[in-house]
């Protein structure tokens, strides 16, 4: 499941159903094993891995539009909201702390 949403990480419409097709699973049964293994749904794994490899490629300096399309969101502004929601900050204000601290 990991290499399948790294493969396709950039691609906006990678979705549960296509963890379901990997896994040969339902999404029922899916969400419920993955629930008890590592305590987040099908959808919730997708976005931390998307929001995992943005705040990487912000880390290489990389602008928060091109993040955003890098990580499979079409909408800039969306996705500085669910950063925002993730990790307490907006993906602009994240690049200027990160900048701050290698000088």
């Amino acid at each position: 499941l990991k290499s399948s949403i790294e493969d396709n990480i950039s691609d906006p419409s990678f979705s549960v159903g296509n963890l379901t097709d990997v896994a040969c699973l339902s999404q029922s049964q899916l969400t419920r094993k993955l629930k008890v293994i590592i305590g987040k749904t099908p959808s919730e794994m997708i976005k931390h891995f998307r929001l995992t490899k943005a705040l990487e490629l912000l880390r290489e300096e990389l602008s928060v539009s091109e993040t955003a399309w890098s990580v499979g969101f079409e909408d800039a502004q969306y996705f500085s909201k669910v950063f925002k929601k993730h990790f307490g900050v907006i993906p602009s204000e994240h690049n200027k702390i990160n900048s701050s601290q290698r000088h």
